[in-house]
């Protein structure tokens, strides 16, 4: 090969890697959502309603509906009904079709104080190590309770969507509540 096809090779090898560069910068670009603005509350409403709707349906590990549900499927399902749209959430490098509820805690909900919390809003719930494990849709909550719908299964297995009410303070099977959140909805 002569020197003009070395020059040629080195400037298509650059090119090539100019490409890939680019690619690689714009695909991580447009898969990372653009905006997160909260859910209107007639969103979080209609969210809640749809979970709701659910109560007494099985439980499965990593159901996310619309027949079976697990904590997360719940209100990934629920919310993105609300919405009409698969992909609102993120795991903070792109958007995602499921999430678990600690991505939810940490990438898709503004935190809020009891008293700023509206029905639709998702509660969260720790363990001893205080690692998020559980979470539901808040439907009321006042000075020392909050009732919200979830997928429960007490023995990791079996249960049902179904309404509960926790004190504010209640420990129960090693868990607390960890804190609540308005849906950040991924754009």
């Amino acid at each position: 090969m002569d020197s003009s096809g070395n020059k040629s090779f080195f400037g298509l090898a650059i090119f090539t890697l100019f490409l890939l560069i680019f690619s690689a910068g714009s695909c991580s670009i447009l898969s990372s959502p653009l905006i997160q603005e909260e859910a209107i509350p007639e969103t979080a409403d209609r969210a809640l309603r749809f979970a709701e709707s659910k109560i007494g349906s099985d439980y499965e590990w990593g159901g996310n509906g619309p027949e079976t549900f697990d904590c997360s499927g719940l209100i990934v399902w629920s919310y993105q009904s609300a919405v009409g749209d698969d992909y609102i959430f993120t795991d903070g490098s792109g958007f995602v079709k499921d999430i678990s509820m600690a991505a939810m805690y940490l990438f898709n909900v503004r935190s809020l104080e009891p008293i700023d919390v509206l029905p639709g809003d998702i509660i969260f719930f720790a363990d001893e190590d205080d690692y998020i494990v559980h979470g539901g849709l808040i439907r009321e909550i006042d000075s020392s309770s909050v009732s919200f719908v979830n997928a429960a299964s007490p023995d990791g297995t079996t249960g049902e969507v179904e309404a509960g009410t926790w004190d504010l303070n209640q420990i129960s099977g090693g868990q607390h509540i960890k804190g609540f959140g308005r849906m950040l909805i991924s754009y």
